[in-house]
């Protein structure tokens, strides 16, 4: 007798993996498709409208390179090949930087970033922090409607340091 709850269960959750990337990847698809034909049809005549194409176009085309870089990076963690790397990092300045990364991307969509970092210093991998902090930052992003705010707090104690958004 063997119990297959887990396996039951890592096939459900890679089949909703599979129906959320599929979903991820025809969302930016379709919109960078719809602008291309657009402009294709004569819409490069109106220079105006031929820039905001094209900086749609490459603002969906980077979503599909972060979500291919995600998928890779899920690939490698499930094979263990992922290195972790920790050192000691500010994670006060990994948020400052990731916000600053995302900055843009907030703006397109009139979402307004705050942060408030107290100093934490913590032992970890700087580029998966930094990765994971766009990550959630990226998805507040989204979520959030138009002219809202996303906040982005750290507070820390000798024994851990924890980030809300």
């Amino acid at each position: 007798v063997r119990d297959v709850t887990d396996l039951r269960r890592a096939e459900r959750l890679r089949r909703e993996l599979t129906a959320n990337v599929s979903h991820e990847l025809r969302t930016p698809l379709t919109s960078i498709k719809g602008f291309a034909e657009t402009l294709l049809g004569g819409a490069m005549a109106d220079e105006e409208a031929c820039r905001r194409f094209l900086a749609i176009i490459d603002s969906e085309a980077a979503r599909l390179m972060k979500l291919v870089d995600d998928l890779m990076d899920l690939s490698r963690l499930e094979s263990r090949a992922v290195s972790m790397d920790p050192f000691p990092v500010r994670l006060d300045a990994l948020v400052t930087a990731a916000l600053s990364g995302m900055r843009p991307q907030a703006d397109r969509h009139r979402i307004a970033l705050r942060g408030t970092a107290e100093p934490a210093t913590v032992q970890a991998d700087r580029d998966r922090v930094l990765q994971v902090l766009t990550n959630l930052l990226d998805n507040a992003i989204k979520f959030t409607p138009e002219g809202g705010t996303v906040e982005v707090s750290v507070a820390s104690t000798p024994a851990e340091a924890v980030v809300t958004v």
